[in-house]
């Protein structure tokens, strides 16, 4: 009798079971219909978030690894999905585009002004004929100049949430005054306070996260670059053939008429001499 009543009771459960499931996906679909891009990236992240918290009693830590990814990963996609949104609604404005452009002259400004003083000091010695290298450590600077620029969105974040929290508050008691209309938008997102709140947690979250990242990778970010920018001297930017004598395996920087830099790998290092340029011809000419 008792093994009849459980096979009776298995059947029940699982069709309680098909039917959470049911009302799940349903509330689910709903709910996304309400949803804008960024909203259905945080919610994406915050299942994927409960799972890796439940799957790390159960499961191997490189199991646990690979979601603790895949959920960061799917909040910076929320976060870019904002910041592409606040791009758009910045560029479709005369004063939006000024203030982008601007943006993006200081970004390259400060990465070529950067990049130069990193060639500087890896040289050792004034060249001005480097550009293609300063042009590399540049693009090589970019994830550095990424993070930075996370700093400072954050800020601005924290600063245009408070107002957005405001205006998102107070939009129904705003609508009917005359002297705010085309200045109030006409509607907000859907969840807006719950949205909010959660925004504020990820960015927060994903800024700490970053900031350790980088403060544990710059050492040896900040090798990688030396070592590549000595690297795509000594190859590509450092003449081989030069108008100056030099020895077996050394090239050379032309600094001005009279100086050069010389090149030179030993044993894996590099190294980088200023001298005068001692002429070929004029060797050629006194034999």
């Amino acid at each position: 009798m008792g093994k009849k009543k459980k096979v009776k009771d298995e059947p029940a459960i699982e069709n309680k079971l098909r039917i959470y499931v049911r009302k799940f996906i349903k509330f689910n679909e709903h709910l996304c219909k309400k949803l804008n891009r960024s909203q259905k990236l945080f919610y994406v992240g915050i299942w994927a978030m409960l799972f890796t918290f439940f799957a790390n009693f159960v499961a191997p830590i490189e199991f646990v690894r690979v979601w603790l990814v895949i959920t960061f990963f799917v909040f910076i996609c929320g976060i870019i999905s904002d910041l592409l949104f606040i791009y758009d609604k910045l560029w479709k404005t005369h004063l939006g585009k000024g203030v982008i452009l601007i943006i993006y002259a200081f970004t390259l400004n400060f990465a070529y002004a950067f990049s130069s003083v990193i060639v500087n000091d890896v040289v050792m010695f004034q060249s001005l004929s480097l550009t293609y290298t300063v042009n590399f450590v540049a693009i090589l600077l970019i994830p550095l100049i990424a993070i930075l620029l996370s700093f400072v969105v954050f800020g601005v974040f924290i600063i245009i949430s408070q107002l957005y929290a405001v205006i998102a508050i107070t939009i129904s008691d705003m609508k009917p005054i005359e002297c705010l209309k085309g200045l109030v938008p006409d509607k907000v997102e859907n969840y807006f306070k719950t949205t909010l709140v959660l925004r504020i947690l990820i960015y927060s979250s994903a800024f700490g996260a970053i900031s350790a990242i980088a403060k544990s990778s710059m050492p040896k970010y900040e090798e990688f670059i030396y070592s590549a920018t000595k690297s795509f001297i000594y190859h590509l930017e450092a003449i081989q053939h030069s108008r100056c004598s030099l020895e077996p395996g050394e090239k050379s920087i032309i600094v001005s008429d009279e100086e050069i830099v010389v090149v030179s790998k030993t044993k894996g290092k590099y190294s980088f001499k200023p001298q005068l340029c001692k002429p070929k011809l004029l060797g050629m000419k006194e034999k």
